[in-house]
């Protein structure tokens, strides 16, 4: 585990409180992924995330990542999702078709509209959901994981990370 510690890097955690699809989240804020320790002031609350109008709405003192609309489309899509981890990890990302990764089109860009359509379109055509990972092709080293909470977000990323050790 440690090894993977060093391979990724510029996490974004989200979690959520409750299983309704609308429910608001916390997220972490824009420019904290270079941060070792965060504290409250390092989150925004999402109130509600709008892919169709490309807004966000949120309070608190950072602004939202500009990944809060996918995540916010994974929570709408899974009520039973309550946490969401986005890390960078070349050896993960590179490694997406050994390991079979539901991959996101390379032509979509990362924090739009398009990221969360091409994310329900993951949900609606792959087995992303009960895979709990994916990578973003057009997001290099980017890779997502979520799960019923942080720490099965975190056990996902870490399955995928030793089946690459073995």
């Amino acid at each position: 585990m440690q090894g993977m510690a060093l391979a990724i890097s510029a996490s974004r955690l989200c979690w959520r409180r409750g299983g309704e699809a609308l429910r608001p989240f916390l997220i972490s804020g824009t420019q904290t992924g270079h941060l070792a320790h965060l504290s409250a002031e390092h989150y925004a609350l999402v109130m509600g995330c709008y892919p169709t109008e490309n807004r966000v709405v949120a309070r608190g003192a950072v602004k939202p990542s500009s990944e809060s609309m996918t995540h916010g489309v994974i929570y709408a899509l899974d009520t039973a999702v309550r946490g969401v981890i986005h890390v960078h990890s070349p050896h993960l990302w590179q490694a997406a078709e050994h390991l079979a990764l539901p991959m996101t089109a390379a032509d979509v860009p990362y924090g739009t509209p398009a990221m969360a359509q091409e994310v329900a379109r993951l949900f609606a055509q792959t087995d992303v959901r009960q895979r709990g990972i994916f990578g973003m092709a057009g997001h290099e080293d980017g890779i997502v994981a979520f799960g019923r909470d942080l720490d099965e977000a975190g056990a996902v990323l870490a399955r995928n990370w030793e089946s690459l050790q073995s």
